[in-house]
């Protein structure tokens, strides 16, 4: 498992990410949202469920889903 910034997350073309490395929950990311400054991400198992985290936030890829 890697950590980057959820700011890389695009260009490094990842899709699914978790917040911390021994967590169950896999996110997906939305929006990025201008006057916040925040990114929009949700759970892949519930949609309507919404986040924001700021641009600086490590999370980690490269994991079996």
């Amino acid at each position: 498992m890697k950590a980057i910034l959820i700011n890389q997350l695009k260009t490094n073309g990842e899709v699914y990410f978790k917040l911390q490395p021994d967590n169950s929950v896999v996110y997906t990311l939305n929006h990025y949202d201008r006057s916040s400054k925040t990114y929009s991400i949700s759970p892949v198992t519930d949609i309507n469920k919404e986040r924001f985290i700021k641009s600086n936030k490590p999370v980690f890829i490269g994991f079996d889903y």
